[in-house]
């Protein structure tokens, strides 16, 4: 019957006489709570075993007396995937399933990011990182183009405006292939915005009478000639004889127009100054585009005034 001839002081064995006769030498590592070797018959003929540790997890490397490593990897819940020898070649692999479990792959989801503007770079990913084998993207991207590689993710480019299906198909030869669809909307871009006033805009206050026509301010934003824009988060603001902007209304778009009615005061007898209106969209990518506007309460007689 073999003993344990001494401790180290956490209690793991230093030597040991097995049976055999043959007496074993242990040497521990990672703060006295991992095997790191083992040698057996210490001096001239002795045969050392070392091992290297990922801790909490298990064994990565296992070093014989004639120098060749073992090596072992984990998938990513710490479980025992590959063991190779020390050509690198695999001699043991693992796979492990559940009850009702459907195998493929974890991520259904495409990720997009990037100005969805024409002629912008919309980057498309869909991250997968399978035990086994290699995973081909096959992209379609909606508007004619396709893509196929092994990387993650894409750059695209859509060379116009629209509501375009994204299509994902992921093979692997060790799993049962998956499609993933999305769409992505790329807006139209704005290139400049038109102002227009619908009633007067100015008024005299020596007629003693607001004007008979309500006044409106429209901007329009515009691509090219007549085609339109989209425009987000469009903000409308005045200016009373060149003070503070002071906010009259907010729009969420996309929208290729907006108006509001004149500012508090204008058409007002009892007041003169001249009005700076701006209203201001941002298109896709948050570049702003103003458009300026000037209202003006004026006395054609400076008696009117003085009232």
């Amino acid at each position: 019957m073999g003993s344990i001839d001494s401790y180290d002081t956490f209690g793991n064995p230093l030597t040991e006489t097995g049976e055999d006769g043959i007496q074993r030498t242990y040497t521990w590592g990672y703060s006295s709570s991992l095997l790191t070797s083992l040698i057996q018959n210490a001096g001239t003929y002795q045969h050392q075993t070392a091992y290297v540790h990922k801790p909490l997890v298990g064994v990565t490397q296992a070093t014989d007396p004639n120098s060749r490593n073992s090596k072992y990897s984990y998938d990513r819940f710490n479980r025992i995937k590959l063991e190779s020898d020390h050509d690198n070649q695999i001699t043991a692999r693992y796979r492990y399933h559940y009850q009702n479990e459907i195998e493929g792959f974890s991520n259904h989801v495409i990720n997009k990011s990037g100005c969805p503007l024409p002629t912008q770079i919309i980057s498309l990913s869909s991250y997968e990182n399978p035990e086994f084998g290699q995973t081909t993207y096959n992209w379609n991207l909606g508007d004619g183009n396709n893509q196929s590689t092994t990387a993650t993710s894409i750059n695209h480019t859509y060379s116009q405006a629209g509501t375009f299906t994204i299509t994902l198909n992921k093979e692997n030869p060790e799993y049962s292939p998956l499609q993933l669809q999305t769409s992505i909307v790329i807006y139209r871009p704005i290139g400049s915005v038109v102002g227009s006033i619908d009633g007067p805009s100015s008024y005299d206050i020596c007629t003693l009478n607001p004007p008979s026509q309500s006044t409106t301010l429209m901007a329009t934003f515009r691509n090219t000639g007549k085609l339109l824009g989209d425009a987000f988060n469009v903000v409308w603001e005045y200016s009373f004889n060149g003070g503070s902007w002071n906010q009259m209304s907010t729009q969420t778009g996309p929208v290729s127009s907006s108006s509001v009615s004149a500012p508090p005061g204008f058409g007002d007898p009892t007041i003169t100054g001249t009005w700076e209106v701006r209203c201001t969209g941002y298109n896709a990518c948050g570049t702003p585009f103003s458009v300026y506007f000037t209202l003006t309460n004026y006395a054609s007689n400076p008696i009117c005034s003085q009232y």
